[in-house]
């Protein structure tokens, strides 16, 4: 019986990793535009970013910064990844205080697109995800 029941579960472990999906990035070889976190303060009031989620897909935390995308549209999550600064001064809460954001982005087949956090206004709460660059390669 024992035996039965392990069985069972192990059948059930490998079915869940079978079904585990995986972030829809493609070989360099395939017609792909790079998606890039920014990763330092922008003059534009731009903050560094982590990218925590393609497509509801989970990227791993402390993995790339940089994504290959076939051309699609995908909604990224995106986290500050330092304390957001204003023109009045620093917030003392560090980035991953702040909830993940949605943003959508529709990837072309050589572009080149760098994502940032926005603070518009006098309060780092309001950050916004916004794509700060767009290139052709």
């Amino acid at each position: 019986m024992l035996r039965l029941i392990i069985a069972t579960l192990a059948v059930g472990a490998l079915s869940a990793c079978a079904m585990q999906r995986t972030l829809p990035t493609v070989p360099p070889s395939q017609p792909h535009g790079v998606v890039h976190a920014q990763l330092g303060q922008g003059a534009d009031r731009t903050h560094p970013v982590e990218i925590v989620a393609i497509n509801g897909i989970n990227v791993p935390s402390g993995g790339s910064s940089q994504f290959l995308l076939a051309p699609g549209e995908y909604t990224l999550r995106l986290r500050p990844t330092t304390k957001l600064s204003t023109e009045i001064g620093s917030v003392g809460m560090r980035g991953r205080g702040y909830p993940a954001e949605e943003l959508r982005l529709v990837v072309e087949s050589g572009g080149h697109y760098t994502v940032a956090a926005h603070v518009p206004g006098p309060h780092a709460s309001d950050w916004r995800p916004v794509v700060t660059r767009t290139d052709r390669m």
